[in-house]
């Protein structure tokens, strides 16, 4: 079958806990901030496999570079790269995040990695897909991300950084805070696949091993 006829079978989110998400397009596969081993408490090691990886800051439980074995892979992405700060006094707390938005073919991707503030981002109009934070204490609390949602409109939600149980950090929020706000939330196992004819939803990850 010629490259014009092949189907377009989406993008996949595999979500290996925490912020650490596997974005696999076009059989290219990248992650995005993986933590490092015993980081964030009730998550195991990861070993993991891909053709390139981005971090949002260098926080051990976002930088877990050494944790995922680089190979070679043709990458279909345009990456863009948005400043913000991990925290609500302009990074004097905790520093500065990078989100991360991938385009290509009509798709647009964001991993907000640890936003700490509610913030203009224009880039991110149009994004198909958030990774957004949603725990609060050391990012924006679950109403701020909704507030962020509602203004933004992304058609689908992957929300991150909050407990899950007994995994994440105890400070922060559970995720059913986030939930509670929300309208249309989909579990899924631990991959979910996002097409063009794929409906607006929360996403919530049940397992990420």
């Amino acid at each position: 079958m010629s490259k014009l006829g092949m189907k377009d079978k989406g993008v996949s989110f595999r979500w290996w806990g925490h912020s650490c998400f596997q974005v696999t397009y076009k059989d290219y596969t990248m992650v995005l901030d993986p933590y490092v081993t015993g980081s964030v408490p009730g998550y195991p090691p990861l070993h993991l496999l891909a053709n390139d990886v981005h971090c949002s800051h260098d926080h051990a439980d976002h930088h877990g570079l050494s944790q995922v074995t680089i190979q070679p892979g043709s990458n279909p992405w345009t990456l863009h790269f948005v400043d913000s700060f991990h925290d609500h006094h302009q990074g004097k707390h905790r520093g500065k995040n990078q989100v991360t938005i991938l385009e290509a073919d009509g798709y647009r991707i964001a991993h907000l990695g640890d936003l700490g503030c509610i913030c203009q981002m224009d880039p991110l109009q149009d994004c198909d897909v958030w990774m957004i934070p949603v725990g609060g204490y050391y990012t924006i609390s679950a109403l701020e991300a909704k507030t962020l949602i509602d203004v933004y409109q992304p058609r689908v939600i992957l929300p991150m950084h909050a407990r899950f149980g007994k995994k994440g950090y105890p400070e922060i929020a559970s995720i059913d805070d986030f939930v509670s706000l929300c309208a249309n939330v989909h579990v899924v196992d631990s991959v979910y696949t996002y097409t063009k004819d794929s409906p607006s939803e929360i996403i919530l990850f049940e397992k990420s091993v």
